[in-house]
């Protein structure tokens, strides 16, 4: 496959990959523009500086595909693995990428993605050791999807760690949740005048599902979230007891932290409560 028809193959998926990232939808139109146009090193120029600390997957992508149509194999290799370092289970789409693009991205996450694996696997030990049950369930849920990203030859290569993984996560999972303080005793009242009554909405909203790869795309995602509303009807705790993907459960704590009702009563008093609520994020 010569440059010319590479560029064709690669233009549909790349460009939702730009649509996605929101910011500097220019630049990218236009690095797609020069690319399509086989004007390489032009493509190449009209990259912008790259943040300290940022890879920009679409970008990063497109430059790859231009130094490789330039013969400049060392330098595509760099830009393919700042893609997997900070995109781990990202994987080049089959139909839309030349087997030449996916062999390097094979050959690159073979020799990375197993000790990225393990340094998230280390962090989320961290969190475990200090306490932080809902960094811990993130960061080996993470690891965990890291390791299933991976060809068969090196997931059993991690095996052990794969295993360790799911005890840690399992023994997190199966500790009881917090549960509020219980009120102070009532007096003895009529029936009707202790009648318990739940919390009621005001503001519930979960934010959008945006899947970060191709595998998190195809996937659908179930999970419970538990919060606890205070007498004054804000939510003062917050936490996923069956997670989902680890970047929205994140997500989906901090939003509800920001939520508000009409808390509960018993008797006509406000009282804490406790309410759970299933998140399904589908395949898009």
């Amino acid at each position: 496959m010569n440059a010319r028809s590479l560029c064709a193959c690669c233009v549909v998926s790349l460009s939702v990959a730009a649509a996605a990232a929101g910011q500097g939808a220019g630049d990218i139109d236009r690095v797609r523009t020069l690319y399509v146009a086989a004007a390489y090193e032009e493509a190449l120029a009209a990259m912008p500086a790259t943040a300290t600390g940022i890879v920009r997957r679409d970008l990063e992508q497109y430059r790859a595909l231009c130094l490789l149509a330039l013969d400049r194999e060392p330098e595509a290799l760099a830009a393919i693995e700042r893609i997997v370092k900070d995109h781990p289970t990202y994987l080049p789409v089959e139909s839309d990428t030349s087997p030449r693009m996916r062999g390097m991205f094979a050959d690159v996450r073979s020799k990375l993605v197993p000790d990225i694996a393990r340094e998230t696997y280390r962090e989320a030990k961290k969190s475990f050791d200090a306490k932080d049950v809902e960094g811990a369930l993130s960061g080996f849920r993470r690891t965990a999807e890291i390791i299933d990203s991976l060809p068969e030859a090196d997931r059993e290569r991690l095996r052990d760690l794969r295993l360790l993984v799911s005890g840690f996560s399992d023994l997190l999972m199966a500790r009881p949740a917090p549960t509020p303080e219980p009120p102070d005793p009532a007096p003895a009242l009529p029936s009707r005048a202790a009648e318990y009554l739940g919390p009621v909405t005001i503001r519930e909203q979960l934010p959008s599902w945006v899947p970060p790869d191709a595998a998190a795309k195809v996937r659908e995602y179930v999970g419970l979230l538990r919060i606890e509303i205070a007498e004054d009807g804000q939510v003062r705790s917050a936490v996923m007891i069956e997670g989902t993907h680890p970047l929205y459960d994140a997500a989906a704590v901090r939003a509800a932290k920001s939520w508000t009702y009409k808390p509960a009563t018993r008797g006509g008093k406000p009282v804490v409560a406790q309410k759970d609520i299933q998140v399904r994020l589908v395949p898009r």
